[in-house]
């Protein structure tokens, strides 16, 4: 994200920009989606290696298009799985994001996926179906870390048990996204267990035998969208500061429809 924002703030510099990025194998589509978009607007970008060169006195010559988030997508369709099922519109059929998997990762757990529409060879509509139980499901999340804790929730949410590893970049999120996760899970009577760079998910949730609790998002909008699967689903949590999602998703409870502060009587 450090290294995207610099290139998106050196569009005019006066003089030439090396960059030399260090932990490279983190996050790197997010990194080549930024450049990306920067060529589609007419900017050179030269990147060898770690290395990456930007050269002076460039301008943009054309606003390129945007594709939906796949990540708030992905939260909102998570919440259709286990509540009313839902559409989601103008899905890339091709893209650098790479948590545009989601869609397959739905499908191995059993969710019904309906193409409803072709929009161009570019994007399509898809409709989602309510799907419980879920099946457990397998995945390398190295390149996609922001799926990790709403797929999460909907692990246990499934039965038998989920291994998702890749997750070494979680605890440079908003929040330290592993521990609170486990947190969540564990409020929930969900049996976690850490692995070599994973985590382990033994679904099902018992529903009506977990209590009612208080969940804090630590300032994470991905940790208030998993709780809110959560709470979809059935079980009864108080998300405290749910207006945490206005990051990237200011819509977002209204448009899951799920009332994420209990009503005090």
């Amino acid at each position: 994200q450090f290294a995207s924002a610099i290139l998106l703030s050196s569009v005019g510099l006066d003089f030439n920009l090396d960059i030399e990025l260090e932990n490279f194998n983190s996050s790197q589509p997010y990194l080549y989606m930024t450049i990306e978009l920067l060529r589609r607007a007419g900017i050179t970008v030269e990147i060898s290696e770690n290395k990456i060169f930007f050269p002076q006195s460039q301008s943009i010559k054309k606003l390129p298009g945007c594709e939906i988030d796949l990540s708030s997508a992905f939260s909102a369709a998570a919440v259709g799985v286990v509540k009313n099922g839902c559409k989601v519109m103008s899905i890339p059929k091709r893209s650098l994001q790479p948590d545009h998997r989601f869609v397959d990762i739905l499908s191995e757990m059993g969710v019904k996926i309906v193409s409803l529409s072709h929009n161009s060879n570019e994007t399509e509509d898809i409709e989602i179906s309510p799907t419980q139980p879920l099946r457990a499901v397998s995945a390398d999340l190295g390149a996609s870390p922001d799926l990790f804790p709403v797929l999460a929730a909907l692990c246990a949410l499934a039965e038998g048990t989920s291994q998702l590893i890749g997750l070494q970049s979680l605890a440079h999120k908003e929040s330290d996204r592993l521990k609170k996760t486990i947190e969540l899970l564990s409020q929930c009577d969900v049996e976690t267990k850490k692995i070599e760079d994973g985590l382990e998910i033994v679904g099902l949730i018992n529903i009506s035998a977990v209590k009612s609790f208080d969940f804090d998002p630590d300032q994470d909008h991905r940790m208030a969208m998993a709780a809110a699967v959560l709470k979809a689903s059935g079980v009864d949590i108080n998300i405290l500061s749910p207006d945490v999602v206005t990051k990237s998703f200011p819509g977002f409870w209204n448009m899951v429809d799920v009332q994420p502060l209990r009503v005090r009587t």
